[in-house]
């Protein structure tokens, strides 16, 4: 048999279920309360740091958080099931006062941890109900000024013409007359005179009846100009003895112009005009005949114009037509006069060149005029055809007078317009250190269109599930609709305007898919917003480089199954969610994500496939630390995946475990820092990198992390020392409420930094075991898949005599004093109070080593020798930052071997140093078949534990079996 040694580099690759023989150098079968880091190695998880009991929680409610600022930092909040909402500021737990307006208890009332979703826009924190739909209120858009109205606009004013308008709200016909020829009954006539002319003078006939006028007849409107011009001449004359008698006559011919035909029911033939006392007949020799609907008003006012005595402008005419107005309300308005009624009614004008009547449609937006009645609706039909270009215009008079003004677009008269804010997603907004107001938002009125043209979104009536951000659009899920708002005005989901298509409309798009395909859920990437439903993926995205309605497409990606209440995560480049198919969920990461290309998805979670249970519903993500962490409310347990990725290669994908002390009701990360809510209502904080406040021992140039959970400071003033029980007495703080060993340490850099001790009273694990006794194993439960000493059942437990090499069952579980609640006075032996002191409870790292086999690198790949005989000799690891921890040997058919390990050994380094090393070998003898022993390193102590590498010795055989 030949010597070998094998050098595993590290142990960053995580815990993996695969067999042994299959795992990577690196991969481990099980990591408690650690860390795999490429740069420190696998070093034991940071403590939490006790921040403050949350006041007011409810045992029941959706948790939700956000980040302010840098300055300001992080909120948590809850929702009751009441629909109450709660939030405290997280660096330092205080509650919150909020104000509430317009009920939003009502719309946040649930019955399920995801029916609450929410999005953090700058100071708002949107709160979304997946259980309430969105309802339109009773609003509806401005009617016009009277519900049945019109206006006459008068277009020219031109001579000798007839502004004739019939106003009529029925069928009935009324026969109507206008003449087309008039002349004179008795076109000419003759006067006489005589004169006997006894002077020699002579007779003369006056021309007294000639004469010219323009007439209108009052009953039948016709307008005609008569004119009679007479001639005078010598007829015969008589002789006689003393004078001359001598008849003179004087003839006189009539004519008539016709003027104006008039218009006339009453059947005339004939009417008369007087000149110079005579009296002529003019008589109707033709006329035109028609039928017209007039029975409101019968407008035929006489050209003004008919006498060249008087001027014609646009006031003559429309004082004229006004006049004839009846049975229904007029004025003049600018250049046209505006008539309503009670009831629906009609005009028409006779002469169309004349006017321009605007009722409820106009045909095109020209034919408005520039005057009108102020808010004066019309719609503008364009195409007849068509019902998507036609759009509503409403008159603004100038300082909301009548008279001039200008158009402008509006929504059709009566229809709904206004979204019931109490049924959208309330908004909570920070006003102060102290203070939050819980509102609706300010969502934006339907402004133009009707619903064709401008259609309510397709949510109403709907239930919204998620509310998004992209692209400075609010975005909104609904069944299977995205929408989108008015870019740079999150609550106007309307369009702009009914004219034409606008780029900043609304956007309202449904995802096509054979299965359901109602989407929950969506994350933004650099190509687009990546949508979830519970079976599918989708991308929606711009066909350019502006997105707007036509633009916007929505590609089906995947068909996967998801998660719905873990919402997607992003890793900086790719994205991550879960999924919930089968028994275990499973973790995938989805890149390249494209438009012309499907995306490259890969399941993480492959080589722990067990780990994750299909019930998950919280999830961590800090991108800066390539952190993830998974829990399921209620649990104390943790599941944790760490990846690094170096250009386009991925060096890391390391799944490790976390427990705490309770169980974890909510987490977070923000900021680097790891908040968890427990079920007691403490609130805690386990910073991913080291800060200012992680506890830490300085030894000159090398800082020594402190692992203690619920960590806290006690002050020198805090604590009372009594020389005669040379013990140190002081109250528990209130942070301590459960049940477990709580240790103190000073960390601070005076000559006592280091100093440790379990505080008494405190030590379930180890009240009764003193000594060289360690308690190793609960129940024999070393394989189970969470040991932690501090908080199991303790009888049965097996006891190690480190001595002795013996084992033994503890009977005294239970005996001791526990304290479980703050307030209570605790003791340390000896005088503390030189120093404040960190206290905490002790959490235990554990790593399970896979079982050790040759192995070589065959093809790229590492292939283990598992036909050939191994006896591993011994074990040498190499620790980075380490204070105490442990190996357990478990061999099958002997004694499990346990050994304690100190970085420092008494006697072995200086005083007034930490008694710990920054880098230490230790060999741990196994002398056993490598498939007879399973390796354990386990760490209690607050000191840190890191493990860089290890390296084996043993006796290998190959058996000659032919290797190919």
């Amino acid at each position: 048999m030949a010597t070998i040694t094998q050098t595993i580099p590290n142990f960053v690759l995580g815990m993996s279920e695969a067999p042994d023989d299959q795992k990577l150098p690196g991969m481990v079968r099980n990591i408690t309360n650690a860390i795999p880091d490429v740069t420190e190695g696998l070093t034991k998880r940071q403590g939490t740091k006790f921040i403050n009991t949350l006041t007011n929680v409810q045992a029941d409610g959706c948790w939700f958080n956000y980040y302010r600022d840098e300055n300001e930092g992080s909120y948590i909040g809850q929702v009751d099931r009441n629909g109450t909402v709660r939030v405290w500021r997280c660096n330092d737990g205080q509650e919150m006062t909020i104000t509430g307006t317009s009920s939003p208890a009502t719309y946040l009332t649930h019955t399920s941890d995801g029916d609450i979703q929410t999005l953090t826009i700058n100071d708002s924190t949107f709160l979304c109900n997946r259980a309430t739909s969105v309802a339109m209120t009773n609003a509806t858009a401005p009617a016009k000024p009277h519900q049945y109205s019109a206006y006459v606009e008068l277009k020219q004013v031109l001579p000798r013409r007839m502004y004739a308008l019939n106003i009529f709200n029925n069928t009935a016909l009324t026969t109507e007359r206008s003449a087309r020829v008039v002349s004179v009954a008795d076109p000419q006539f003759e006067v006489t005179c005589s004169d006997h002319g006894n002077d020699g003078d002579d007779c003369v006939v006056p021309i007294d009846k000639a004469g010219s006028k323009i007439h209108v007849d009052t009953a039948t409107g016709i307008a005609v100009r008569v004119t009679c011009t007479g001639q005078p001449y010598i007829g015969e004359q008589d002789d006689h003895t003393d004078h001359i008698h001598i008849k003179y006559f004087a003839t006189y011919t009539v004519t008539v112009d016709l003027l104006h035909g008039g218009s006339y029911t009453n059947g005339a033939t004939s009417f008369t005009v007087t000149i110079e006392g005579k009296t002529h007949t003019i008589n109707i020799d033709s006329f035109a005949e028609t039928g017209y609907k007039t029975n409101l008003s019968r407008v035929r006012p006489i050209p003004i114009d008919v006498d060249s005595n008087h001027s014609t402008d646009s006031a003559g005419v429309l004082s004229s037509v006004t006049s004839q107005i009846s049975n229904v309300s007029k004025s003049i308005i600018g250049n046209g006069i505006y008539l309503n009624h009670t009831s629906a009614f009609n005009v028409e004008a006779l002469e169309s060149d004349l006017f321009n009547i605007i009722t409820d449609t106009v045909n095109n937006v020209t034919d408005l005029p520039r005057t009108c009645k102020n808010g004066y609706i019309v719609k503008v039909t364009n195409s007849a055809q068509l019902t998507e270009d036609d759009y509503y215009l409403k008159f603004i008079g100038d300082n909301n007078q009548d008279g001039s003004g200008h158009w402008e677009e509006c929504p059709e008269p009566g229809i709904e317009t206004t979204f019931d804010a109490t049924t959208l997603p309330y908004v909570l907004t920070r006003t102060g250190p102290t203070t939050m107001s819980l509102a609706p938002y300010t969502w934006s009125t339907r402004e133009v269109g009707d619903e064709v043209t401008n259609s309510k979104p397709s949510f109403i009536g709907e239930k919204i599930n998620q509310v998004l951000f992209h692209r400075d659009r609010l975005a909104l899920l609904s069944r299977s609709n995205l929408i989108l708002s008015q870019p740079g005005n999150l609550g106007n989901f309307w369009n702009k305007t009914a004219l034409t298509f606008s780029g900043i409309d609304r956007i309202d798009l449904s995802c096509s898919s054979s299965s359901p395909n109602e989407l929950v859920d969506g994350i933004e990437m650099n190509t687009g917003l990546v949508l979830f439903s519970s079976n599918a993926q989708y991308l929606f995205t711009t066909d350019s480089d502006v997105l707007n309605p036509e633009t916007a497409k929505i590609y089906t990606l995947s068909t996967y199954n998801y998660n719905t209440n873990v919402s997607p995560i992003s890793l900086g480049t790719s994205l991550a969610f879960i999924d919930n198919a089968g028994k275990f969920s499973r973790f995938f990461e989805m890149s390249g994500v494209s438009r012309e290309t499907q995306p490259q998805i890969e399941e993480k979670s492959k080589v722990v496939s067990k780990l994750l249970g299909n019930d998950l519903d919280l999830i961590a993500n800090s991108r800066e630390n390539s952190f993830i962490l998974m829990a399921k409310s209620g649990s104390q347990n943790v599941v944790g995946y760490k990846y690094f990725v170096a250009g386009n290669k991925q060096l890391q994908v390391a799944w490790f475990k976390w427990r705490f002390r309770r169980a974890v009701k909510y987490h977070f990360i923000i900021d680097d820092d790891y908040y968890i809510v427990y079920d007691d209502s403490t609130l805690t904080k386990l910073s991913l990198k080291e800060t200012s406040n992680t506890p830490t021992i300085i030894d000159g140039a090398l800082e020594y992390n402190i692992h203690l959970d619920h960590f806290t400071e006690v002050a020198e003033a805090d604590m009372t020392y009594n020389s005669t029980t040379r013990k140190t007495t002081f109250a528990l703080p209130a942070a301590f409420n459960t049940s477990g060993s709580i240790a103190a340490i000073v960390t601070n850099e005076s000559d006592d930094k280091g100093r440790y001790q379990i505080i008494e009273g405190t030590e379930q694990s180890f009240e009764s075991l003193v000594g060289e006794y360690l308690l190793i194993d609960v129940n024999d439960s070393i394989n189970a898949e969470f040991i932690d000493l501090n908080t199991a059942d303790l009888e049965g437990a097996t006891v190690y005599d480190l001595e002795a090499g013996t084992t033994t069952l503890n009977s005294l579980a239970g005996s001791s004093t526990e304290y479980d609640s703050g307030g209570q006075t605790v003791s340390l032996t000896g005088d503390w109070t030189d120093n404040p002191i960190t206290i905490g409870y002790l959490f235990e790292m554990s790593v399970e080593l896979p079982t050790i086999f040759p192995t070589k690198t065959q093809n790229n790949r590492v292939v283990a020798d598992t036909s050939s005989s191994l006896i591993v000799q011994r074990l040498k690891f190499n620790f980075g930052d380490i204070g105490e921890f442990w190996t357990i040997l478990k061999r099958n058919g002997k004694p499990d071997y346990v050994d304690k390990h100190e970085s420092s050994m008494l006697n072995s380094y200086a005083s007034n140093t930490a008694p710990y090393a920054s880098e230490v070998f230790k060999t741990v003898p196994v002398y056993e078949r490598n498939t007879n022993v399973n390796v354990i390193l386990k760490s209690t102590h607050p000191s840190p534990a890191t493990l860089q590498s290890m390296a084996w010795e043993g006796e290998y055989n190959s058996r000659f079996y032919k290797r190919i």
